[in-house]
């Protein structure tokens, strides 16, 4: 018994204080991650999906005027719509 705590405490004690601050860091980088997730999806997020929309109809009367140039209003929609689900589903994982 008093060998396997000699054993654990082995371990323990070989862990660097670099290993402790980088798990602090890569810590504080999710803290961050999530911050700007959810500043985006409190402030930017009614902006962005207002821009959405505007873009939609905007792709959808060029697809019906039968335009060939749909590939900038495509890029915007589909950046926009995986920016809004992003966030959305970063809101549900961390609520969970």
């Amino acid at each position: 018994m008093i060998s396997g705590l000699k054993r654990n405490f082995q371990f323990v004690k070989r862990i660097s204080i670099y290993q402790v601050l980088e798990l602090r860091l890569t810590i504080g980088g999710i803290r961050m991650f999530f911050g700007i997730i959810a500043f985006i999806g409190v402030y930017l997020m009614p902006l962005i999906c207002i821009l959405f929309v505007v873009k939609s109809v905007d792709l959808a009367k060029q697809i019906k005027n039968g335009d060939s140039d749909t590939a900038k209003n495509t890029a915007w929609v589909a950046i926009t719509f995986t920016i809004i689900i992003y966030t959305l589903v970063t809101f549900a994982w961390v609520n969970n």
